[in-house]
């Protein structure tokens, strides 16, 4: 069987390799994932070219949805009673 390949927002298709990783389960106190979840902070403070600790930056692993997640930022950066202008580029979908 061949899977479908997915041109959505999400869920993407993901490839065999990562469907195999996925059959492990890691508790959130393992050892191995705590170490997992400290290396890839670490990782996105230097992409970002932030130094842990300096001037409060600090990176967070949050779960959820793309939507959750661009929810967060946008009430993470706009002030309370800020203003944000949202454009729209897509196709129409209709029922």
């Amino acid at each position: 069987m061949t899977d479908k390949l997915l041109f959505t927002p999400g869920p993407l298709t993901t490839s065999a390799t990562v469907k195999s990783a996925m059959l492990h389960d890691a508790g959130s106190r393992d050892m191995g994932f705590v170490q997992t979840v400290r290396s890839i902070r670490a990782r996105l403070l230097a992409l970002g070219e932030a130094v842990p600790g300096e001037a409060g930056y600090e990176c967070i692993l949050m779960q959820g949805s793309g939507t959750f997640a661009i929810e967060s930022v946008i009430s993470s950066v706009i002030p309370q009673d800020g203003r944000l202008l949202v454009l729209i580029n897509g196709a129409k979908v209709t029922a």
